[in-house]
């Protein structure tokens, strides 16, 4: 099932909503809170939302997404 549009602010809601206790949603919990099929769908959308400065991430680490002037 493909899900409806969803626009960069609700991605970025997502992963402020998501990060518990400091701790960045996988791409996978984004893909499925999201309504998502793949995890890989959520990656490009997060790389394009870092290249607009929206939110951040430590090449080579996992759970290292954090919304700019954020929580996470």
């Amino acid at each position: 099932m493909r899900p409806q549009r969803v626009d960069d602010r609700e991605l970025v809601l997502a992963v402020d909503r998501l990060s518990r206790g400091g701790v960045a949603p996988t791409y996978r919990e984004l893909a499925e809170h999201l309504g998502y099929g793949s995890a890989s769908s959520i990656r490009y959308r997060i790389l394009s939302l870092e290249e607009k400065g929206l939110i951040s991430r430590r090449a080579n680490a996992s759970r290292s997404v954090a919304v700019k002037g954020g929580r996470s």
